[in-house]
């Protein structure tokens, strides 16, 4: 099981499973669920300048509620860069103590 509530720093795994309110989860079922790659989604290299869906992933995790971001999942199946930005909007809210209340 992961918990994240008392760290400062987080990895993607537990980034996605926190974005999907998950309390735990593998990089297996994150793969599943995002339709990418396990080791893609673990090792790749994020490019937010490169790639607006990397971009788009971290506004839509980090601005938009719930019911709005659920509409992405599908969406946005497969696409590796738009969730390494979600895992990396989750990852900014930790770093910044802030609340994470926008899950996928």
């Amino acid at each position: 099981m992961i918990h994240t509530d008392r760290k400062d720093v987080i990895t993607r795994t537990e980034a996605l499973c926190r974005a999907f309110g998950w309390q735990g989860g593998t990089i297996h079922q994150v793969a599943e669920k995002t339709g990418c790659d396990s080791t893609d989604l673990i090792y790749s290299k994020d490019e937010p300048y490169i790639d607006q869906s990397h971009a788009s992933g971290w506004f839509a995790y980090r601005t938009c509620p719930l019911d709005h971001n659920q509409q992405f999942i599908e969406k946005y199946k497969g696409n590796l860069q738009f969730w390494l930005g979600v895992a990396s909007g989750v990852q900014t809210c930790i770093k910044m103590k802030q609340e994470t209340p926008r899950k996928f």
